[in-house]
């Protein structure tokens, strides 16, 4: 038995990974020997210490061994093994020895003899870099060994985005992108801290760093590269520009050399096997690996560039091919190939290696090549950088000036038209330069007709012919799946969704915006840029909002600020602007709300069109959570400007529910006299065309305000048949914030309602209302708190905490099956299904 252990040369800060150490302890005890396989940082010696400890602070027998020259015979190693330990066969023992490769005796041959002459009951654990199960196979299949490889060490999503907010201290939310370019590699997140003592706000911040950036490469020199000689240096960093490598092409690019890619995972390169025969770097590496410099122009290297590309392009590879001429700077052979490979990539939304082509291509031959200059535009506007599209876009005009091709100059109007930057009073203007582009779809290829259907369904939408949009994203769909356009299908996804929200289905909207994240995840693209950034990242936040559902409302809206950060659209940050000030006053009350409305004022001082909507949504909250009279001087402010009514055919995609006219009506309402009347005679109106068009959602919104008329007049009973039609529909798609947003005025008069007529209700709609009054604590009466024992509020702040099932489990010592029992007890006494409702409920009931 040992003393407990301290990681020694650990940062103590290091995250703690029970998930793992129950993996290695099942592994170890099942099996006589588990080999831990991976490169240089992926925690071996971390996972050696955690799981000495777990067995010391069980009471188990461990030790830590260091091998020395004479464990080159396996009998001596064996009695080491067991040391002073007397009662072996009748204990388990478990030895644990870290950085095998230090000592040349270990090899597959001496690990067989090892286990032949271990002692029933001994297990031992071993960390290298060079055993893997390649050579491990004969013992494998014998079962007395097995091995967990880098995949098994590696950080999980939850893991990284812990190990930011526990060691980084970040508040801001961690996204996919982080742990999805470290793939989990341990060593790089650590990376991610500043020795220097200087913060690094976030994790975007911390990876484009300079001083990250030269962590890494430190890291992957000393670390990795040191490791090995330096011709297996040179050939790596020949072999890893290659986004993917297999046998054949490393033996045509050297000949009579044998090489095998399975003896560099062996040895501990970053290198994982991806389909049959073919491996793939570790994608930072590869990275820096890239932008280290060799040297094209020594005849040898150039010789074995030109044999793998060739090999490439005689085999279908030509992008790869392109990657590596590029680098040699072999222009002659480049510029044939580059431009149909970019329209490739492009549709296969792998923008990243066409903005990588483009910039190393020199600007003559660039901008001699039309088409490629056109793709590398589309890759920049889909990647985010709106900027540098913008620049190429003005620098091919000067370029084709004097010139007019009608192949072309269609696509550069497309192009323009999508880096213009947005306001909401263009609207129309919009639609005009659309229908413009309709006319001259024959000359703009599949691909962007394919986009331009996407805007014309968001055009047909907004003026309610709900068939012909859905004729428009159909037809979007159909070109850009054939010629595997995955951006413009996400766009296509969106489009269909914001057409189901409109009809009504809100959750089957959520649905297909969720479709469109899955594509988008697995590509190297943001979420599109442009137009389409209006839905693509405020409709989710909307249908959340809508639906109660709050805090999930909150976390995408913190993630899409992520990715609008770098190149910020103004009416995407206004639309975010008005969501975080809803949110605000859900979380933190009304002062919450309007601090953050007066933060987006002064970003929109030159958008007076915004400014008026902040105006309205002030007021707005004034009425719902304060007084009339507090917002008098708010509504006669809004309504002393000139203010356009608006036509009620015609509904903006994102103001389906708030916008259009519906803002305007409501301070009217509140406004009385000769002003109510004339909003009274307008929310009829826009009922009428609601109907006609099918707009259920944005109808529901329309009889809510119609009911609060009534009320404002002191008719109750004039205000019972919107009601009841507000409420009908209601219980069919789901809308709660439509009623909560009008204030205590309206949900009185259905909190009466619902329990003096009960008889006037359906089941479903009772059901309904009663969610309706119990969110965000608007009820009558106060909400029960449920009667939650001390294990479960321990479970139910470990989820507030974002941890699994599993890892709750490991950390309070409970099987898995215990946990889930917990957590369906918990939802039970909250009344909800989720684990993110869960915690929202704890939240509002003041219980978290």
């Amino acid at each position: 038995m040992q003393t407990k252990l301290p990681v020694t040369g650990v940062d103590d800060r290091w995250l703690a990974r029970p998930e793992l150490v129950q993996k290695l302890l099942a592994a170890s005890q099942n099996s006589q020997v588990l080999v831990l396989h991976a490169p240089a940082g992926y925690g071996k010696t971390q996972a050696l210490v955690a799981l000495f400890n777990h067995l010391i602070t069980q009471h188990h027998h461990a030790r830590q061994l260091v091998l020395t020259p004479q464990d080159a015979d396996p009998l001596v190693c064996a009695k080491r093994f067991v040391g002073d330990t007397a009662d072996v066969g009748e204990v388990a023992l478990t030895v644990l020895v870290d950085d095998l490769d230090r000592w040349a005796c270990a090899s597959a041959d001496w690990l067989c003899q090892l286990i032949s002459v271990l002692p029933v009951g001994v297990h031992a654990v071993f960390a290298t870099r060079v055993l893997d199960q390649a050579r491990l196979v004969g013992l494998l299949a014998q079962g007395t060994v097995k091995v967990f490889d880098a995949d098994v060490l590696r950080f999980s999503t939850e893991e990284v985005a812990a190990w930011c907010r526990q060691v980084l201290r970040w508040s801001t939310p961690i996204d996919q992108t982080l742990a999805r370019e470290t793939r989990g590699w341990p060593a790089l997140v650590a990376l991610l801290r500043d020795e220097s003592g200087e913060p690094l706000k976030s994790a975007r911040a911390a990876w484009a760093s300079t001083r990250y950036q030269t962590r890494l490469r430190h890291f992957f020199e000393q670390q990795i590269f040191a490791a090995h000689s330096p011709e297996q240096q040179q050939r790596v960093r020949t072999i890893g520009r290659l986004d993917e490598v297999c046998d054949a092409l490393v033996n045509a690019m050297y000949p009579g050399q044998d090489i095998r890619l399975a003896a560099l995972v062996a040895a501990g390169w970053p290198l994982k096997p991806t389909q049959a025969g073919w491996y793939r770097f570790h994608p930072a590496f590869r990275n820096d690996v890239i932008n280290y410099k060799i040297e094209v122009d020594d005849p040898p290297t150039a010789a074995v560039i030109d044999r793998a590309a060739n090999w490439l392009i005689d085999q279908g590879h030509t992008a790869a091919a392109i990657s590596l001429l590029i680098d040699k700077g072999d222009w002659e052979k480049v510029m044939p190939l580059v431009g149909s490979a970019a329209q490739t990539l492009l549709h296969g939304a792998r923008f990243k290696t066409v903005i990588r082509w483009c910039q190393r291509i020199p600007k003559v031959l660039l901008f001699g090549n039309i088409d490629l200059c056109l793709s590398y535009i589309w890759c920049l506007l889909f990647s985010g950088d709106k900027q540098g599209a913008m620049s190429v876009l003005r620098e091919l005009k000067n370029k084709m000036r004097g010139m007019f091709d009608p192949l072309i100059e269609p696509t550069i109007k497309y192009q323009e038209l999508l880096l213009s930057e947005l306001h909401l009073h263009d609207y129309h203007a919009l639609v005009e330069r659309v229908e413009e582009l309709e006319s001259a779809m024959p000359h703009l290829g599949d691909a962007n007709q394919g986009r331009i259907f996407n805007l014309v369904a968001m055009i047909e939408l907004g003026k309610g012919k709900m068939d012909v949009a859905a004729q428009a994203v159909w037809n979007a769909k159909k070109i850009n799946r054939s010629v595997n356009n995955f951006q413009a299908l996400s766009s296509s996804y969106f489009a269909e969704a914001s057409i189901l929200g409109a009809k009504g289905a809100l959750r089957d909207a959520l649905s297909l915006l969720q479709c469109a994240d899955d594509i988008i995840e697995t590509h190297d693209a943001r979420l599109p840029a442009g137009i389409m950034h209006i839905f693509c990242r405020g409709y989710r936040l909307q249908l959340l909002y809508e639906l109660g559902m709050y805090a999930e409302a909150r976390h995408w809206l913190e993630q899409y600020r992520w990715l609008n950060t770098t190149q910020p659209i103004i009416l995407v940050n206004f639309l975010f602007g008005m969501m975080d000030s809803r949110l605000a006053c859900i979380e933190q009350g009304p002062m919450a709300g309007v601090l953050v409305l007066e933060k987006l004022m002064l970003s929109v001082a030159h958008e007076p069109l915004m400014q008026s909507k902040i105006e309205a949504e002030r007021a707005r909250i004034t009425l719902a959570h304060e007084s009339p009279e507090a917002a008098e001087p708010l509504i006669r402010q809004y309504l002393s400007t000139n203010h356009t009514l608006p036509d009620p055919a015609f509904v903006y995609p994102t103001e389906e529910v708030e916008g259009c006219g519906i803002e305007m009506a409501r301070l009217m309402l509140h406004a009385g006299g000769d002003e109510a009347v004339t909003a009274m005679h307008m929310l009829d109106r826009h009922i009428v065309a609601a109907r006609s068009t099918g707009r259920t959602w944005r109808l529901t919104k329309l009889y809510v305000l119609s009911a609060l008329a009534h009320l404002l007049n002191g008719d109750a009973r004039q205000a019972r048949a919107p009601l009841l039609e507000a409420i009908r529909l209601a219980s069919v798609n789901g809308a709660i914030s439509t009623f909560l947003d009008e204030g205590t005025v309206l949900i009185d008069a259905l909190s009466q309602l619902s329990s003096r007529q009960a008889r006037l209700f359906t089941v479903a709609e009772q059901n309904h209302i009663a969610r309706i009054l119990s969110a965000r604590g608007q009820a009558r009466k106060p909400l029960p708190v449920p009667d939650i024992n001390a294990r479960e509020m321990e479970i139910l702040r470990l989820v507030a905490e974002g941890l699994t099932s599993q890892t709750i489990a490991a950390r309070l010592e409970l099987s898995l099956q215990t946990v889930k029992w917990y957590l369906k007890g918990i939802y039970s006494k909250l009344g909800v299904g989720s684990r993110i409702s869960a915690v929202d409920k704890a939240r509002r009931l003041g219980l978290l």
